[in-house]
Parts: structure tokens; C-alpha cells; sequence
């Protein structure tokens, strides 16, 4: 894959449903000794038919915003100021399909009832929210953090885990939805745009700013996430002070990591 990028790549294996493997891609990632000029993350699953858990929580809710809180904190200090980007990928699901509560602190690991949606647009939410409260911390930085909605798009194997009669129905339209440069155009405008520069904290859609979920104006709400997701994360071994939300500067040629 990495062969067919005009300029050096670098692939580095992280599986977010693993804990270990995140700390590991980002000590990776922290050894080749180069400032980061965005961070894209970009990886997600979807709609699992069955419960699937993993360190007392979800797994859509584990892959979709844990992975990235870990992996994305342990890189912020090599973000540039100024002028440094951190995109999240979110989805509407944040917004149609999340508990009215937003995150059911009380229910992380579906013992209690489990709806495949539902628990989607719960992670897809917690992505935004802790944009949000990202962005608060890095603003003294000069560093934007957004999300967004891609869009409805062709290829990303969200929909594989649907049923067979939903996906009967959702196969005519694919035939609307967008191809992957288009579905790549939100996020690549944040990641890199100058026409962006100095926004942060928002939710977007359609390469414009758009309506998320009104939660995301809740700071407390913001506050709890960022606990309870720390909590998960040294929980299991990997301290908060191993994520650092330091300001070293590193001055050498620019990178973009793209978090896949």
C-alpha cells in the first residue's frame, strides 16, 4: 500500500483493539524522531452483531474512541505549535444514534442491554466529545483538533457486520454513496487546508462546519469521558503520564501520521 505514495512511507503495524499495540505503534512512531504536522485518525469499526468486549468495555466503543485517546495522546507532544492538526473521525451516527445521554458511563460494557447502533453512535460521539476537549487542552499550542463526518462511503467495510436483509436493502446504494477520495475530503481539507487554519473545536461535515450532537457543548460531559477514558487506559498498564500533552518542539522535516 505505502508503495503507492509518491513520497517516503513509513507503515506502522497498531492495532486498536489492543492496548499493547497501541503504546507500541506510538513508541514506534516516537523513534523515528520527527515532528508531526497532523494526525488523522481514521479507523473504526462497525455494528458488531454480538456483544464483544475487551478491558470491561465494548468493542466499538474500545476501537472506535479508546484506541485513539491512547494513541493520540501519547503522540500530542510531537505535534508542531502554531500550526499543528489533529482530525478525528466521527460520524452522524454521533448525532441519529447515541444514547440520549450520550455516553452510558453506567453501561461501557453492554452488560446491561446491548443495540449494535446504538453502541456505534455512543463511540462515534465519544470521538467528537473528546475532540472537543482536546482542543481545550492544545489551544495554549496554537494546535487545531476538529472532527467530522465522512460521509456516507463506498469500500470502508463498516456495513459488513449487518444483517443480510439490511444489507439487501443498503446494496442499491452504494451506487449514491461516495468514493474514497470523497469521503477523504473533510478530513484531508482539516488536515491540511490553509483555509482552515486557526479553526478548532468543531464538528464538520460536507467540508463545511456542520450541527453535531448538542451534547458536545456539555463540559462536564467532556471532563468525564477524558477521566473515564483515562481510567480504562492505566487501568491496563499504560499510565496517563505515558500519554504526554507536553510542549516539546521538535524542528525536523514534517511528517503527517495517518492514523489507519
Amino acid at each position: 500500500m505505502c508503495r503507492g505514495w509518491p513520497s517516503r512511507t513509513i507503515p506502522i503495524a497498531c492495532d486498536l483493539a489492543d492496548l499493547d499495540s497501541v503504546a507500541a505503534a506510538a513508541k514506534a512512531i516516537r523513534e523515528l524522531q520527527v515532528p508531526l504536522d497532523a494526525i488523522i485518525a481514521n479507523a473504526g469499526i462497525g455494528n458488531p452483531s454480538t456483544l464483544q468486549t475487551r478491558y470491561g468495555v465494548e468493542l466499538q466503543f474500545l476501537v472506535n474512541h479508546i484506541g485513539h485517546f491512547s494513541l493520540v495522546n501519547q503522540l500530542t507532544d510531537l505535534v508542531r505549535d502554531g500550526t499543528g492538526r489533529i482530525v478525528m473521525v466521527s460520524s452522524s451516527a454521533s448525532v441519529m444514534h447515541a444514547p440520549r445521554e450520550g455516553i452510558m458511563f453506567d453501561n461501557l460494557d453492554g452488560d446491561r442491554f446491548y443495540d449494535p447502533m446504538t453502541f456505534y453512535g455512543q463511540s462515534k460521539f465519544a470521538v467528537a466529545l473528546y475532540a472537543k476537549e482536546l482542543s481545550r487542552r492544545l489551544r495554549g499550542r496554537g494546535i487545531a483538533v476538529n472532527s467530522l463526518h465522512p460521509g456516507a462511503t463506498r469500500g470502508t467495510g463498516l456495513r459488513k457486520n449487518v444483517g443480510l436483509p439490511l444489507r439487501v436493502v443498503l446494496s442499491p446504494m452504494q451506487l449514491f454513496m461516495k468514493s474514497a477520495s470523497q469521503g477523504a475530503a473533510t478530513q484531508t481539507l482539516l488536515a491540511a487546508s490553509p483555509l482552515v487554519t486557526g479553526i478548532t473545536g468543531e464538528y464538520w461535515s460536507d467540508c463545511r462546519i456542520a450541527e453535531g450532537n448538542p451534547l458536545l457543548t456539555d463540559s462536564n460531559l467532556e471532563k468525564r469521558l477524558w477521566k473515564v477514558s483515562a481510567h480504562i487506559v492505566a487501568a491496563n498498564n499504560l499510565s496517563p503520564s505515558k500519554s504526554t500533552l507536553g510542549t516539546a518542539r521538535m524542528r525536523r522535516a514534517s511528517k503527517v501520521a495517518a492514523i489507519k
